[in-house]
């Protein structure tokens, strides 16, 4: 028989239902999982599906069986100082059989006591919206790095309590009500932080983050029509993705020293422009972008915005800043748009552009010629001083 770690390590990788079967072949097997820290009840709710004409006291006898028995799993673990690793569970809605909150703050907390490093926790939903409030105990659990919560609503600590989650690296929202303030302090109560994900949410209109140093990837996917504002202040990060049921009016990535603003054109041709409907767009590249590359940027994020009214760059210790003049109404016949973007872009529709603080940018030459060849109907460019002599 294998060395009782070993045994651990591999019962690691199973969820508890098959561990328990595992368990009853031997007095070592056992012994194994009775301290196995990576508790994994699976992906799917571990209530039983309940059957035809099933009398409801029935199901709520076996709902409470299971609870109780994961309870009984984790306070085990708590009195004999074993501690939990990883713990994943997920509880469907049983609005009509039982309140599972004081369930769920119980159980938060023995996993607390218990030093919880990873935390998958999600509850169902009812009727799309949030049911229990995310215990008040899980904002201040230090010992936390990976976090993953689904179907709660988050509410901020009664009496001025303590948000502050000092080892967390990863947090994955879903499904979860949760307004501005309280998202950008949950974040910003995460010093280590460095993946941020948040799907299907709402109650929030802005994702406003501002100096976490260690942060490289946000995501955020179909969240609320409300969610319109991305404000993101991170040095170190290096990958943003947005999919949104409504439609972003402000953009502002700043100080992002690892974000790659430059996209190959290769890849431009299967990708669809992610900030196609923006109109104000604002940059402020850490370092890296010298004003020798201002043209490789600026085609870059064209690509990405291609409906800009304004572009405003921070670069050399100097704003810069181009305005856009579209004509109003565009014909949808005669020129065809790029092949790349099913809808009318900067290069069928811009009029004028306007270069402000220009003066010291190389090859402004190199600036116009590129507007002269990509604007089809263009009729004049001002502020290139250089191109005016």
């Amino acid at each position: 028989m294998l060395p009782e770690p070993i045994l651990q390590h591999i019962l690691s990788f199973v969820e508890v239902k098959d561990a328990i079967r595992t368990s009853v072949l031997s007095k070592i097997l056992n012994n194994a999982f009775a301290t196995l820290q990576c508790l994994n009840f699976g992906d799917g709710s571990i209530f039983p599906v309940a059957k035809r004409n099933e009398n409801e006291k029935v199901v709520f006898l076996k709902i409470s069986e299971l609870l109780n028995a994961v309870e009984s799993m984790i306070l085990r673990r708590q009195e004999q100082n074993v501690g939990v690793q990883r713990f994943c569970l997920r509880l469907s809605h049983s609005f009509k059989l039982l309140d599972l909150t004081s369930y769920i703050a119980r159980l938060m907390k023995a996993l607390i006591a218990c030093n919880i490093k990873k935390l998958v926790f999600k509850v169902g939903t009812y009727h799309c919206r949030p049911w229990y409030t995310l215990p008040e105990a899980l904002y201040a659990c230090n010992s936390l790095s990976t976090l993953e919560l689904g179907g709660f609503k988050l509410e901020w600590p009664p009496n001025g309590g303590t948000i502050k989650l000092s080892s967390l690296r990863e947090l994955r929202l879903y499904k979860a009500h949760v307004d501005d303030q309280l998202l950008e302090h949950l974040i910003m109560s995460c010093p280590e932080l460095e993946f941020l994900r948040v799907d299907y949410c709402f109650g929030f209109y802005c994702l406003q983050i501002l100096g976490l140093l260690k942060l490289k990837e946000i995501s955020t996917y179909n969240c609320c029509e409300e969610f319109n504002k991305i404000k993101i202040q991170a040095p170190n990060l290096e990958y943003l993705s947005h999919h949104g049921l409504g439609r972003l009016s402000v953009v502002d990535v700043t100080s992002c020293r690892s974000l790659r603003l430059f996209l190959p054109k290769e890849l431009r041709e299967n990708l669809w422009p992610p900030l196609y409907d923006i109109k104000h767009l604002t940059v402020i590249p850490y370092d890296g972008v010298n004003k020798s590359m201002v043209l490789d940027l600026l085609d870059s994020l064209l690509w990405m915005a291609p409906c800009l009214d304004t572009l405003s760059l921070f670069l050399s210790c100097h704003d810069k800043t181009i305005k856009f003049t579209h004509e109003t109404s565009v014909s949808d016949e005669g020129v065809p748009c790029c092949t790349s973007v099913p809808f009318k872009c900067w290069r069928h529709t811009l009029k004028k552009v306007k270069f402000e603080n220009f003066e010291d940018v190389e090859d402004q030459w190199k600036l116009k010629n590129y507007f002269v060849g990509n604007a089809k109907v263009l009729e004049s460019i001002d502020g290139l001083t250089e191109c005016d002599t």
